[in-house]
């Protein structure tokens, strides 16, 4: 073999090197968001989920365990919205675009489940009071459930430009 046709067999060989080494870093950061989406997921829709223990408390009346509950959930959010803040985006299509619309999306998720904490408390001042306080606390409640359909709406956009920035990721890294 010539030294020439060596060379090219040895440049496709590099480039076909570099190139799985990108699809594999691409795999670990698509492989790091999907471990970060089965926790929200479990979390969230878990049937020992903390959503699940929270809203046992609220049917048994106990509004400051349930409060506690939505607590530890905004601790869950934060480990993940770290998780997703500290990803290595270097030398892969997409990656911040990604990473940013990851952090946008659970943000707001975090956002409309921290939104509980005024609902509980308005609740338990309903369970609490009578009167007037009580008329207010239902007022005040019908109010915050009028304002948390802008937050779902919220949710559902960045869910939708976190699906297509995730689509044209894996298109840029070879994973489609």
């Amino acid at each position: 073999m010539t030294l020439s046709k060596r060379l090219k067999v040895f440049f496709a060989g590099l480039v076909l090197f570099l190139s799985s080494c990108m699809n594999k870093k691409a795999m670990e950061f698509k492989h790091i968001l999907d471990v970060q989406e089965r926790k929200v997921t479990q979390m969230l829709i878990g049937k020992k989920g903390s959503e699940s223990r929270k809203l046992n408390y609220l049917i048994a009346d106990d509004f400051d365990r349930a409060l506690n509950v939505v607590n530890e959930q905004e601790r869950e959010f934060d480990a993940v919205l770290h998780a997703l803040k500290n990803l290595d985006t270097a030398d892969l299509e997409k990656a911040i675009e990604l990473q940013n619309e990851a952090i946008n999306y659970y943000d707001s998720l975090k956002a409309l489940h921290m939104y509980a904490k005024k609902e509980i408390a308005q609740q338990k001042v309903i369970s609490t009071t009578n009167g007037a306080e009580r008329d207010r606390a239902q007022d005040e409640l019908m109010k915050l459930a009028k304002n948390k359909q802008a937050m779902y709406d919220d949710v559902y956009r960045n869910e939708k430009s976190l699906h297509d920035t995730l689509l044209e990721f894996e298109e840029g890294n070879g994973l489609r």
